[in-house]
């Protein structure tokens, strides 16, 4: 039997498209029809054979021509190496991933800061541990009889070993040009105080700096053992007006009257020493003082402590007179005493109308305040009692003025609500420039500029 071999390449590339060429595969089918066709001596089983294999191929040759039909309506894909272009020629961009997370756009907005630098340091030639913690803040230490209000802070741990760089953020709203700020800064180990700040690094505000360079004082350190041959001495000492926050006036027993003073310690190395009493006429003046170090060099904390007493002012007050306080020279209360074998009379605040503050011409300046006020309850059942004047803030001042009132309930009283006027000295020292408040009752305020 003849060998039957397609000629030609069964698939041809026709302008990039695949077709499958079935000529070949016809002339095949034929030639096998003409051998099998070609004896002369067949039986009727052979031709029977001839049939079923002429069948079979033409099975074949269907299939054949659908999968070259479905050949041709399907475009040839690039070969692995190639790249898809687009129809300028320019590589064709990848497809997005649908399964991918659109990326996340940051919309925060950022709000503008600025920051306070510096570094940390102390003298003594110890080295940190790992367990040291450093804490920097940024503090408003303008009140004087409050906690300092912190601004912005910073913890650093383990922050090797000195000096220690810090930037404490803030925000310059936050800021007011008329108060003052600090840095305090402390370094501890394992929970125990190592290091402090004991002298006070003004910044930002007053013409002082946003970049200090903080020494620390070694905490709890102590001297040496003294010898057998010398006397230990404590650092000397002076006494020192202490600044007065508040003072107020309270009968204490019938016709004897007493002073509720609160004063200020500005350091940790002050401490109060006391009050001395003098009494001229009838102005009251009271000196409060404390003990401060003699040497203004002297290393302190900058805690800032208080202190309240009471002082005995006793008795032998005339019944309707008025009596002024001065506390360290400045005018701080004054009270008309009521008599004791009268009415039973309370204190109350009274209704103020208007205030004005008045500058002198004088250098320095000093300040009064006038107050008009009234007695609610008419001349027959009220009359004007006095006023306390205290500075707790630097820039503020409070006054409070008060009458007293018959006890007594459903007693007849005149209604002419008697106006008072009241004229108070607010003293001399205050800095040019600087803006004042006083506020009266709590009620109406007047503001004033340092001259």
């Amino acid at each position: 039997m003849r060998s039957y071999v397609p000629r030609r390449p069964l698939v041809n590339e026709v302008q990039g498209t695949t077709v499958l060429d079935i000529r070949p595969w016809n002339n095949f089918a034929t030639n096998i029809v003409k051998d099998i066709e070609g004896p002369k001596k067949i039986t009727q089983g052979a031709e029977t054979m001839s049939t079923r294999v002429w069948t079979g191929i033409s099975v074949i040759v269907g299939l054949l021509l659908m999968a070259a039909i479905a050949c041709q309506g399907t475009p040839a894909s690039p070969a692995p190496s190639q790249t898809a272009t687009s129809t300028t020629g320019q590589a064709a961009q990848p497809l997005p991933d649908p399964t991918a997370k659109p990326a996340e756009t940051d919309q925060t907005t950022s709000t503008a800061s600025v920051s306070v630098t510096g570094t940390l340091a102390y003298r003594e030639r110890i080295a940190l541990g790992p367990a040291a913690v450093v804490e920097v803040k940024l503090a408003d230490v303008s009140r004087a009889d409050a906690p300092a209000i912190i601004i912005g802070e910073l913890t650093i741990e383990n922050p090797g070993q000195v000096p220690i760089a810090f930037e404490i953020e803030y925000d310059p709203a936050a800021i007011d040009a008329r108060f003052e700020y600090a840095i305090q800064a402390r370094i501890t180990e394992a929970g125990e105080l190592r290091f402090i700040n004991t002298t006070r690094y003004s910044v930002i505000t007053r013409g002082n700096p946003t970049h200090v360079d903080l020494v620390l004082q070694m905490a709890g350190a102590t001297s040496p053992a003294p010898s057998e041959t010398t006397t230990p001495s404590e650092p000397a000492t002076v006494a020192v007006p202490a600044p007065v926050e508040a003072v107020a006036v309270s009968e204490t027993d019938p016709g004897e009257y007493s002073l509720q003073i609160v004063s200020g310690l500005p350091g940790g190395c002050v401490s109060f020493n006391g009050y001395e009493v003098t009494r001229d006429g009838k102005t009251l003046n009271v000196a409060v003082t404390n003990l401060a170090p003699a040497d203004p060099l002297t290393m302190c904390t900058m805690i800032y402590g208080r202190h309240e007493g009471t002082v005995e002012l006793g008795g032998g007050f005339v019944a309707g007179e008025t009596y002024t306080v001065v506390v360290n020279e400045k005018v701080t209360n004054s009270f008309v005493p009521v008599d004791p074998d009268g009415p039973s009379l309370v204190k109350k605040t009274s209704p103020v109308e208007a205030v004005e503050v008045v500058a002198s011409e004088s250098d320095p300046s000093r300040y009064s305040l006038t107050v008009v006020s009234r007695l609610p309850m008419g001349s027959s059942c009220s009359q004007f009692y006095g006023y306390d004047v205290a500075r707790r803030f630097a820039n503020t001042i409070n006054v409070t003025v008060t009458h007293l009132e018959v006890a007594e309930k459903n007693v007849p009283c005149k209604r002419d609500l008697p106006v008072v006027v009241t004229e108070i000295s607010l003293g001399s020292d205050f800095e040019p420039g600087v803006t004042y408040t006083v506020v009266v009752n709590d009620e109406l305020t007047e503001t004033f500029s340092g001259k």
